[in-house]
């Protein structure tokens, strides 16, 4: 192609023909350019093209980070709940537990031992080293994203430095007192010990300032699965992925045919409560709130968690049958119950 050209602009310029010459080589000077502008569009698009993958990549790792953290919440929700029956009994002072129910184990000692919330920012950060490369139609995700791993995760933290401290500074109490020489020395526990877990006001009040410190990590980890699942449903949609075959509860979702006995209208049991009506639409658990002595109404969304427990605007509750066998709804961390209506 090149030998072409230069004879044909040599044949101009032997036949003195300098005005079609002067043309031809503009037009070769465009081809030229254009040549070069069609190399730079497919470059471009290339790198475009390369970007989009990356970022995809990357919201695709998010994406199970997010379920990694979901499973991990699920596992710290449950500890709490077993720390919560503990705590119930430590303090029942209808029957109050003994110093041999506590050298007999029939009672466990709490607040020995802490449950923080690590989430996984793997994916997050390696989109963010290449943020000036995204696309633009990802650009909404990145308002979840910074409320998951900046703002949520600032308050993560703060809970899971504040239970720590609580737990290391009733460690050191613990270790200076003579109980675990008296145990390894005696080969059992000593009465001072049993009645400190048993009598004493200062471990009652640890035990409040421990499940404070509990509960205020339960509420914002809560608060991090229910951000956690919305953001995952929404790079779904921004991916253009449908059908997920995850289970149903990882992303707070439920079978309707499996809770249908639970399905219907309950009433509060304080005069003042109003109905709650539960119902599924495709596969979310709604309920309806209507106050009995006022216009108070809202609808909400309740988050499955595992097995029967159900998360609902930082409130933890689940499906229960009283002693007659009455259908009702337990609030786990709220003293208020409600009873379902024939």
């Amino acid at each position: 192609m090149i030998k072409l050209f230069r004879k044909i602009r040599q044949n101009l310029l032997t036949k003195n023909k300098f005005s079609k010459y002067l043309i031809y080589a503009i037009g070769e000077i465009l081809l030229v350019v254009i040549g070069i502008l069609i190399a730079l569009n497919i470059n471009n698009n290339n790198e475009l093209e390369k970007n989009e993958q990356y970022v995809v990549s990357n919201l695709k790792e998010i994406q199970n980070n997010l379920l990694d953290d979901i499973k991990e919440s699920q596992n710290v929700l449950e500890r709490y709940l077993e720390r919560d029956s503990i705590q119930k009994k430590i303090f029942d002072f209808k029957n109050p537990s003994t110093i041999d129910d506590f050298k007999n184990k029939k009672i466990t000692q709490l607040g020995d031992y802490y449950d923080d919330f690590l989430i996984n920012k793997n994916g997050y950060e390696n989109l963010i080293r290449q943020i000036d490369v995204m696309p633009k139609k990802y650009e909404p995700i990145l308002k979840d994203l910074k409320r998951l791993y900046v703002i949520l995760n600032e308050s993560i933290n703060v809970y899971n430095e504040r239970i720590r401290s609580t737990v290391y500074s009733n460690l050191d109490f613990e270790f200076s007192q003579d109980w675990e020489l008296y145990r390894k020395k005696h080969k059992q526990i000593s009465n001072e010990e049993a009645n400190y877990f048993i009598n004493d006001n200062r471990y009652k009040n640890y035990v409040i300032k421990y499940m404070n410190d509990s509960e205020n990590l339960i509420d914002i980890t809560m608060s991090y699965r229910v951000k956690a699942i919305e953001t995952y449903e929404k790079i779904d949609s921004l991916l253009n992925i449908k059908n997920t075959e995850l289970p149903l509860h990882l992303l707070g979702k439920v079978n309707a045919k499996e809770i249908k006995e639970y399905l219907g209208t309950y009433q509060f049991k304080t005069e003042k409560g109003g109905l709650l009506k539960i119902y599924v639409k495709n596969n979310i658990l709604y309920s309806d709130y209507s106050g009995s002595e006022s216009n108070v109404t809202g609808t909400f969304r309740n988050y499955k968690i595992s097995d029967n427990i159900y998360l609902s605007r930082g409130l933890i509750w689940k499906f229960n049958r009283d002693t007659l066998g009455e259908m009702g709804i337990e609030f786990m961390t709220y003293t208020e119950e409600l009873t379902k209506k024939e």
